[in-house]
């Protein structure tokens, strides 16, 4: 894109991510506790998934017996 000046607008680019020979420590370390908190969130919404399938699955099982009474 040409600008009306005459320079030209380059798009921005993360100079680690283009051709980079090295990762620095600090990103490594930001990725890896993302990385870690995220597995950590994912255990816990299984875990939490898990005890509502119990609790229904208990729920029904107790109240199976009354269905069909007066």
């Amino acid at each position: 894109m040409q600008l009306p000046w005459g320079k030209r607008k380059q798009p921005r680019r993360s100079r680690w991510i283009d051709g980079a020979d090295f990762i620095p420590h600090a990103v490594l370390g930001i990725r890896s506790c993302f990385e870690f908190i995220s597995e950590a969130i994912g255990r816990i919404f299984l875990m939490i998934l898990f005890h509502h399938l119990t609790s229904i699955a208990s729920y029904v099982r107790i109240n199976d017996g009354t269905k069909g009474q007066e």
